[in-house]
């Protein structure tokens, strides 16, 4: 239920969590453990955003969050360890490259 995680604040707590996260700090399976759990809450926060800013307009699927030609999977979908990030940059960097996921 999105409609509840928009308007959940822990949610937003836990993406400033991830923004402020200690990358370089972290131990390897700590480390896979928080790019996995940040693709999946980043993934989330795409869907929210537009239950925030559109709530009359259900959507059908994160597809339809295309910006123009930019698929959603290239867009921003928000910051880990200060730095932003697009969800493909998390799949294909941090997780496919350095972990074989």
């Amino acid at each position: 239920d999105y409609e509840s995680v928009a308007a959940d604040p822990d949610f937003d707590a836990y993406l400033k969590e991830l923004a402020d996260a200690d990358v370089a700090a972290l131990q390897p399976a700590e480390d896979l453990a928080l790019w996995i759990n940040a693709y999946n809450a980043l993934c989330v926060n795409h869907i929210v955003r537009h239950v925030r800013a559109k709530p009359e307009e259900p959507l059908a699927s994160i597809l339809h969050l295309k910006k123009g030609s930019t698929p959603v999977w290239d867009q921003e979908a928000g910051v880990v360890g200060g730095q932003g990030v697009s969800l493909n940059q998390i799949e294909h960097e941090m997780l496919r490259k350095r972990w074989n996921e």
